[in-house]
């Protein structure tokens, strides 16, 4: 065999491997949203990745970012915030809607992650008394960089459909949006964005 048709060989093997992982990232996540408040395992995702769990791990982590019962969890509190936001169930009936067994533990998970109470995110929102230069002020507040800053970034965000709010953005150590970011902003409209004084490292825009 040809040096040449060797590395076709190996690049289309390669190509195909990538395409199956992937496949089963895709697999999990959906199998993630489906099943949210059911306590999946790493045992049960790597079943339905039809990966060992060490590799899947693994794999997950390459293609996603970050391990994947910190991705479930991460999704679990999206669901919780929305839940918040939207409807008027108690935090208790949310915290058990998305599958935690506990009040304390929800709400502490949800504080690390969130940057705040899910009460207090729920009060802050819905108080129909604060206009949105009130809501910018008190967010930036909450979300207080705690790191020396030197250089920004900028940007313009899109959106597929009309959106009418206010839009989030921030920059994460991790490729998810976990505790305080690094530095953020927020707009009233889709548009372009800045982020000042940013310290130097390697950031995930969120």
């Amino acid at each position: 065999m040809l040096a040449e048709d060797r590395r076709s060989v190996l690049e289309s093997s390669c190509f195909s491997t990538q395409e199956i992982h992937l496949e089963a990232v895709e697999r999990v996540i959906q199998t993630m949203h489906e099943r949210l408040c059911d306590g999946l395992s790493l045992e049960d995702m790597a079943d339905i990745a039809c990966l060992s769990p060490y590799y899947f791990s693994r794999v997950f982590h390459q293609v996603v970012g970050v391990p994947p019962c910190e991705f479930l969890a991460t999704l679990r509190m999206e669901r919780a915030k929305r839940l918040l936001l939207t409807t008027s169930l108690s935090v208790t009936d949310i915290c058990f809607e998305i599958g935690y067994a506990g009040l304390g533990s929800f709400t502490t998970r949800f504080t690390q992650q969130v940057g705040l109470p899910p009460g207090q995110l729920r009060a802050l929102v819905r108080n129909e008394a604060m206009s949105s230069f009130s809501i910018r002020s008190d967010m930036q507040k909450i979300l207080q960089p705690i790191f020396p800053h030197t250089e920004g970034v900028a940007g313009f965000i899109l959106t597929i459909s009309p959106f009418n709010g206010l839009i989030f953005a921030g920059l994460f150590p991790k490729a998810i949006p976990l505790g305080r970011p690094v530095r953020c902003t927020l707009l009233s409209a889709p548009g372009p964005y800045s982020i000042n004084n940013v310290p130097d490292g390697r950031y995930f825009l969120l």
